[in-house]
């Protein structure tokens, strides 16, 4: 099965009428009038650059993400990817984390709506890429049907990842300076880059409090803001309880769908990687549950019985669905309180990550 259409800088509108870079592999079949399954890498990195972690042991060197689409559109996927706001050639501003949430929801709504999407699905993407996985799948966007999360998806940014236990985590500064510098590069910014390579970040770390316009990120306005926010948020304000940097906020609203959590014992986000899946497994047997008592209400009053209102029932359920799933059973291994991490026992494979 080979490409036999490649659309290219399909710019996609959000709610807000920002509009985001796109780029559509098809397989033949899906030109030929057929419906697809659909994987979806949603990125800050370029869509059509190269990432370091893309490589095998086999083969060391790393693909360019076409080339990665290429393989999956081989196999019959249809392979779509987005730049994320204000990155590369989609429009808006850049806020780190924060917009991904309802750009992820906005984009899947988009995808169901293209004759060659069969309705399902799947999510990918490693660090960043995964952050946004974990942001969109918040709101039970239309057509998830998988994720692989490798290395990212913040169960809590302030205690894992952004905040280490609440110690600002200086990955967030050097990330924000080194995007900087490649986008003045990127630009021909000759005095952009020169005013940012004078910058001494080993010094800056000794200079505190940071503010905007003195910050090693003062000639990079965009990043300096969102770093000096994160920066000055000590506390465990409200400020990190938003979507796109605390999924336990939205655990008991999360698709249910088959997911992988991958990390490595010395990754920033292997904490983070622990907690989403005991915790998202245990509201997913909850959830059923819930759902085994619904079966027995319909089985006991017959679910076409005028007098059983299944959706008042579901509204029902619904509500003691998030009300229990925020009081967590004693009898449960859980770890859903700000700050209580409890390793889990080892945990189980989950079958079934088809769409």
């Amino acid at each position: 099965m080979t490409i036999v259409e490649d659309r290219r800088a399909v710019m996609v509108a959000m709610r807000d009428g920002v509009r985001l870079a796109t780029d559509v592999y098809l397989p033949s079949a899906a030109l030929e009038g057929a419906r697809v399954p659909v994987l979806l890498e949603r990125t800050p990195y370029d869509r059509r650059g190269t990432n370091h972690g893309d490589r095998t042991r086999l083969d060391p060197v790393p693909r360019a993400k076409p080339e990665i689409a290429a393989q999956f559109v081989a196999a019959g996927y249809a392979y779509v990817l987005q730049d994320c706001r204000g990155r590369y050639e989609s429009e808006g501003g850049f806020t780190k984390y924060l917009n991904e949430a309802e750009d992820g929801y906005d984009t899947l709504a988009w995808l169901v709506e293209q004759p060659w999407c069969n309705g399902r699905i799947g999510t990918l993407g490693l660090s960043y890429c995964a952050h946004v996985q974990a942001a969109l799948a918040g709101l039970d966007p239309p057509g998830l049907a998988a994720m692989f999360l490798d290395c990212g998806g913040f169960s809590s940014a302030y205690h894992n990842g952004a905040r280490q236990g609440g110690a600002f985590e200086l990955k967030q500064l050097t990330w924000a300076y080194s995007q900087s510098l490649q986008e003045a590069e990127d630009e021909g910014d000759a005095a952009r880059v020169a005013a940012l390579r004078e910058q001494d970040i080993a010094q800056w770390v000794r200079v505190m409090p940071w503010r905007r316009g003195h910050s090693p990120l003062g000639a990079a306005p965009e990043y300096e803001r969102y770093v000096v926010e994160q920066w000055q948020e000590a506390s465990f304000s409200p400020f990190w309880r938003q979507r796109g940097i605390y999924w336990r906020g939205s655990y008991a609203e999360t698709a249910d769908v088959p997911m992988v959590h991958l990390s490595g014992w010395y990754d920033p986000y292997s904490i983070t990687a622990i907690e989403n899946f005991t915790a998202l497994k245990a509201h997913r047997e909850l959830r059923g549950e819930l759902l085994d008592q619904k079966n027995f209400l319909e089985h006991l009053f017959g679910a076409g019985d005028e007098t059983f209102d299944v959706h008042a029932e579901h509204r029902q359920r619904k509500q003691a669905h998030r009300r229990q799933s925020r009081k967590p059973p004693a009898d449960r291994e859980r770890h859903l309180q700000d700050g209580n991490l409890v390793f889990p026992r080892p945990v189980e494979k989950r079958a079934g990550f088809g769409l």
